[in-house]
């Protein structure tokens, strides 16, 4: 009879979730760990900016790294990640965990730790280097969604999860929009825009939710979808045929796609990653040749 490795997995915890103040975490991750022959340790974050070099202190030597919080959280870990062979697990914990429900991943935690842990199976996806040193997953915008994301009430996004984005959400409908300068690929263009998202994911808040057509997180491509209705009733047209999930039908969106897209405005724009608001403009947006392996159902 054949005797099969061991395997290591290190669990990064996101405390700010309130996830870790659930009773019992710990011991749901050791036991399903246990169940796949996987030795494992649980590390939770201090401070703001430590995931992502936990993640890089335990790639080389973890078989699996297992984010257990939101998408910014997943995508720090993946951020650590870049280099190395280290398989990802996702424990989704936060306030709308769009990259866990494209994948089929279960909001249970129970039933997240057996498919991280390798009940399932494991699925290539693209990343994106925004600026210097962060990772995109899912997608990054700028303009009225970043503005939605830097005035969230931390505490209210941690008891009612995405429901605590309405109220920004209604206060700024009225956002101005800005003139941006976007070079896709080498070509140039300025148009006037109220939101710029740069997505490898197509879906906000809701997988049915749409923000563009024919997005594809594993094609190797950077879909920009440039959103401009220049009024109150047509940016709630618009987010009508999002919700639908048939952006395509509004008149006020435009879409192309690259490898490099260089973003900056004429004035100071928010600008989010993930979910996290992270600065303003300008920034660059380059696809990485590698892709990172996830474990999904």
């Amino acid at each position: 009879m054949v005797k099969t490795r061991r395997r290591n997995a290190v669990a990064i915890v996101n405390p700010n979730t309130g996830v870790a103040s659930r009773p019992h975490l710990a011991e749901l991750l050791t036991s399903a760990a246990a169940r796949h022959n996987v030795t494992l340790t649980i590390v939770a974050t201090t401070h703001a900016g430590e995931t992502a070099d936990l993640a890089r202190a335990n790639a080389k030597d973890a078989d699996f790294l297992i984010a257990v919080g939101g998408d910014g959280t997943v995508s720090d870990v993946i951020t650590g990640s870049v280099g190395s062979a280290v398989t990802i697990g996702i424990i989704p914990a936060g306030s709308t965990n769009m990259i866990a429900k494209e994948l089929g991943i279960p909001r249970n935690i129970q039933q997240a730790a057996e498919i991280a842990f390798g009940a399932g199976s494991v699925r290539a996806i693209d990343m994106a280097r925004v600026g210097d040193a962060t990772t995109c997953v899912h997608m990054t915008g700028a303009g009225y969604d970043a503005e939605i994301m830097a005035r969230v009430d931390p505490t209210l996004k941690r008891r009612l999860r995405w429901v605590a984005y309405l109220p920004p959400a209604i206060r700024l409908l009225h956002y101005p929009g800005f003139n941006a300068t976007i070079t896709v690929d080498g070509k140039t263009v300025r148009r006037h825009a109220r939101l710029i998202l740069c997505a490898l994911g197509g879906s906000f808040i809701h997988p049915r939710f749409r923000v563009g057509e024919g997005i594809d997180r594993t094609d190797g491509w950077i879909e920009v979808c440039l959103w401009d209705p220049p009024g109150l009733l047509a940016t709630l047209t618009s987010l009508g045929w999002i919700a639908m999930g048939k952006p395509g039908r509004s008149r006020w969106l435009r879409q192309t796609r690259g490898k490099r897209i260089e973003l900056s405005a004429d004035r100071p724009v928010p600008l989010e990653v993930d979910g996290d608001h992270i600065g303003e403009l300008p920034t660059v947006i380059q696809i990485l040749e590698e892709q990172v392996t996830v474990c999904v159902p």
